[in-house]
């Protein structure tokens, strides 16, 4: 054998060894990615703690920290006497698209503040934000 046909020999086989190697890495990578799939597919079913959304998306900064009202934005009790869930998911989403409705038009004319679009939130947030408050006497 000559010293050209050895180092395409060895290059073969490194080349080869580098294949094999990349394939067991790409397994363990799906089988990586499928178990944060798994987890978080099972976080989905978990309990959303909606007061921490209501505090970390600053709620409580113009609503109050007992969400009561301030000098700010209104009061978020008796919330099921004007909203249905879907709505209420839907005016979390864009508050501008209710300035149209007479009693949303005072508030916003009364607290000279606009309602803004929670985009952090995921749908599932929204709703139980939605449900947190319609149950909120």
């Amino acid at each position: 054998m000559t010293n050209a046909q050895k180092w395409v020999s060895i290059f073969l086989v490194l080349f080869i060894l580098l294949l094999v190697l990349s394939k067991i890495t790409d397994r363990e990578e799906s089988e990586a990615t499928i178990s944060e799939n798994i987890e978080s597919v099972e976080t989905k079913s978990v309990k959303i703690d909606v007061e921490y959304l209501l505090g970390s998306n600053r709620c409580f900064t113009c609503h109050g920290k007992d969400l009561n009202g301030t000098g700010m934005a209104p009061s978020l009790a008796n919330v099921s006497e004007n909203w249905k869930k879907n709505s209420l998911v839907s005016y979390f989403q864009n508050p501008k698209a209710f300035l149209s409705n007479p009693r949303m038009a005072v508030l916003a004319e009364k607290y000279n503040r606009d309602m803004p679009a929670q985009e952090r939130m995921t749908m599932e947030e929204l709703e139980a934000v939605a449900k947190y408050l319609l149950n909120r006497k």
